[in-house]
């Protein structure tokens, strides 16, 4: 099968196609029939061994696929990379059928930023919470912020919280770290730092496919709409990761296994 492999870490220029064997599927396991792969800015970190979780090589990158299965469902699921291949071996809990109405790229939109965002609102950020904020603080300054960039947003981000705020850190973008947090600084405006991965969401039930059937749900009945990006031959994983990095991109961007 055709895939794209790394067998060293760096940017965009190690993403090279490569005929690899295809993947046999274990207990639990299924073998998708890759349609579209979704990129993922986490997927820039892994390709160059700065995520959270540390890679190993050779890898073939890629954490989320739509396609089908052997018994033709047409599924949209997480997987331990392997996802910007032909086939992918995904884990049965990680799948989850696709309605009818909704796109392979909408669903992709859906599985990891689209979980993120409802966790981010209704798990870090309680739901009801700004509204709590807002009449304890007079309805003053800044009481919930969403950060993903790092660095100076980040500290900006912080230094703009009203007291009782509350910030949620899910990201870096920007490569660059923030200042430290002192344990007075937040005590001293009653400010609130909440860190967020969904990795740590998966194993826990309820907390991914109750999440993703709800997003697809509402996308199926059009209540939701994914904001969907370009859509890049396989071959071009490398263009696709050079045009995230380089912010010219908007909406979720996928790889087109069949071309």
């Amino acid at each position: 099968m055709r895939a794209i492999q790394i067998t060293e870490f760096g940017g965009p220029e190690v993403l090279r196609v490569a005929e690899l064997p295809e993947p046999v599927a274990g207990p639990g396991q299924v073998l998708v029939d890759v349609r579209r792969a979704g990129v993922n800015y986490a997927d820039t970190h892994t390709v160059e061994d700065s995520y959270l979780s540390r890679s190993s090589l050779p890898m073939v990158p890629g954490a989320e696929v739509a396609g089908r299965t052997g018994d033709g469902r047409r599924i949209v699921a997480l997987t331990d990379n392997g996802g910007y291949a032909e086939r992918a071996v995904v884990h049965e809990a990680m799948a989850h059928d696709v309605p009818e109405g909704v796109s392979d790229e909408q669903a992709l939109a859906l599985v990891v930023q689209g979980v993120t965002a409802w966790h981010l609102l209704r798990t870090s950020a309680p739901e009801g919470l700004k509204e709590r904020l807002v009449e304890a603080n007079g309805g003053r300054k800044v009481d919930v912020v969403l950060e993903m960039t790092g660095g100076p947003v980040f500290d900006a981000s912080l230094a703009a919280l009203a007291p009782f705020g509350r910030l949620v850190t899910y990201g870096m973008a920007s490569r660059v770290p923030a200042t430290a947090v002192r344990a007075e600084a937040l005590m001293g405006r009653s400010r609130a730092v909440v860190g967020f991965w969904l990795a740590h969401c998966l194993g826990r039930p309820g907390m991914y496919r109750e999440p993703l059937a709800e997003l697809l749900a509402l996308t199926a009945d059009g209540s939701l709409k994914p904001q969907v990006g370009a859509v890049y031959p396989l071959e071009e994983a490398a263009r696709a990761h050079a045009d995230l990095r380089a912010r010219r991109t908007v909406g979720k961007l996928a790889l087109d296994t069949t071309r």
